[in-house]
């Protein structure tokens, strides 16, 4: 038996195949809006899981059986991923600092005593920390040292380092350029307490700007077509739902859908009327529109029972490009943007994710999972005619079909990449041999 994570939810599948089953899942009355990490125990009945809350003390480390819908909390403010290493001990991140506690894993009792193995231990931008033990005793970490930071910078079409675009932070993907090129909202995670926040950049300014305060691991963030207010999805409620806040206002933020299954902010139309989401229910996924100024049920553009993600509409709001592996690689799609299904048209050759418009629709970007920054011209009139894709540079990037890691201008000239520093590149892995020894020094 596997267990498997469709954020924020638990699920199981036997090793040889079948339908995945829901075995945990955040009890939203609860204020729980994330289960994860699972890790199954040596009987391969008992697993630990990581809860995260807005409730500061439901947040912690729990145990659970498959035969129960019963959860035990072993530590209290511990967001990190757990391990249980055959030495008998629980290990774990508190502060950037791995520790190690025993385990009594028939009886699961955990000891109050505790030990410090390492510090600074990084951490990534979607909370998950750089640690591993291996049941013969080895285990291996990463320090920080800097390595979870990036950096905005704009390159040119060449691939040209043009200027950076305000300070280094632990930037999550998924961000947004404003329609007047002068900020960024971005989601930022807490090294201490690994909530993700909004955080709005103004690159003129060099200043930046906390948005949300929910702790609800706020993220997907876009802007309006006005410039004004900020769409983003949030697990503040238990599944993931889409809000709206204004940016120069104290009032809290407005829900604009909240349904049973989880909802991500993908783009805003440019006339302002729909939001683009996508759905995902764990066995399908769909594009949809909602539209705003009226009650009415979302328009579902896209359905699939494999991968898609990271739509865009083109700015006259007539076609809608996005990434799909149904081919069985990720490639670019462009559909009409209706309620009726219309044809598709397959733009990439080879791989392409994470499609971007020139503001006239005449030019199209995507990335190939190799980093690569392609352009294709296209003609969008009733239909799609493209041209053959062109490089235009390498971004470096270690690409993510699943996220937004870089924006365009309106005229296709310059290129916005979230980039790692390059420091981080060469911070060394740590590999210790029966570990235990650490906790006699």
């Amino acid at each position: 038996m596997l267990a498997i994570v469709d954020w924020p939810l638990i699920y199981q599948v036997s090793e040889k195949g079948g339908e995945p089953k829901v075995i945990r899942a955040p009890d939203t009355a609860q204020n729980e809006f994330s289960c994860e990490y699972p890790y199954f125990l040596p009987d391969g009945r008992n697993y630990l899981f990581t809860l995260k809350s807005s409730i500061a003390s439901k947040n912690g480390i729990y145990v659970a059986s498959l035969d129960s819908n019963e959860k035990k909390q072993l530590l209290s403010g511990v967001a990190s991923n757990v391990m249980y290493s055959d030495d008998g001990y629980l290990l774990f991140l508190q502060e950037r600092t791995l520790n190690a506690r025993p385990f009594d894993v028939k009886r699961l009792i955990l000891s109050e005593e505790s030990y410090s193995i390492a510090t600074d231990i990084l951490v990534d931008v979607w909370g998950q920390s750089a640690f591993s033990v291996s049941q013969s005793g080895t285990l291996i970490y990463r320090n920080a040292e800097g390595q979870s930071q990036s950096q905005f910078i704009w390159f040119d079409r060449d691939g040209g380092e043009i200027e950076t675009a305000g300070d280094a932070g632990k930037y999550a993907p998924n961000f947004d350029l404003s329609p007047d090129e002068k900020k960024i909202a971005v989601s930022e995670r807490d090294p201490i307490s690994l909530n993700a926040e909004i955080y709005i950049i103004d690159t003129h300014l060099n200043d930046r700007t906390r948005l949300t305060f929910k702790s609800g691991n706020d993220g997907d963030v876009v802007w309006s077509p006005d410039g004004l207010r900020v769409g983003f999805d949030s697990l503040r409620s238990g599944n993931a739902d889409i809000y709206e806040k204004e940016i120069d206002s104290i009032r809290d933020e407005r829900i604009l859908i909240a349904e049973s299954e989880n909802e991500w902010m993908e783009d805003w139309s440019q006339d302002g009327k729909y939001i683009i989401y996508l759905a995902t229910d764990g066995l399908t996924e769909s594009i949809r529109a909602l539209l705003l100024s009226e009650d009415q049920e979302p328009l579902t553009i896209v359905e699939s029972t494999f991968n898609l993600d990271e739509p865009h509409l083109s700015f006259d709001g007539k076609w809608l490009a996005y990434n799909s592996n149904k081919s069985g690689t990720w490639e670019i799609y462009i559909t009409p943007f209706s309620e009726t299904a219309g044809q598709e048209y397959k733009i990439s050759t080879g791989s392409g994710v994470q499609p971007r418009w020139r503001k006239d629709g005449k030019e199209l970007y995507y990335l190939t999972l190799e980093g690569k920054m392609m352009a294709v011209n296209i003609e969008a009139n009733t239909k799609i005619e493209r041209g053959t894709p062109n490089e235009l540079f390498d971004t470096k990037l270690s690409v993510d079909p699943l996220r937004d890691q870089y924006d365009v201008s309106s005229d296709g000239k310059r290129f916005l990449l979230l980039k790692p520093l390059a420091e981080a590149e060469s911070t060394p892995i740590t590999v210790t041999f029966n570990w235990t020894k650490l906790l006699n020094q």
